[in-house]
């Protein structure tokens, strides 16, 4: 997950853009980080579905896999 933490961090820096160049500069950049996380989805829904289990079944873990997995 550090590589989710990576991202979610870069995409919530808060760089200023001096002229139309750096706006167009970041913006190029959130596409390129949207594509990628975009990509990783089906991973994402798995890891989710596979926590969700484990909580469901009582599994030994389920409080630290709890934690880690958006609740809906």
């Amino acid at each position: 997950m550090s590589w989710a933490n990576e991202i979610e961090q870069e995409m919530k820096s808060e760089k200023a853009a001096r002229d139309v160049y750096g706006v167009d500069m970041i913006k190029t950049r959130h596409e390129e980080l949207k594509a990628e996380i975009d990509a990783r989805a089906e991973t994402f829904t798995t890891i989710i579905q596979t926590g969700e289990e484990m909580i469901n079944n009582d599994h030994d873990s389920k409080a630290e896999v709890g934690a880690g997995i958006p609740h809906t």
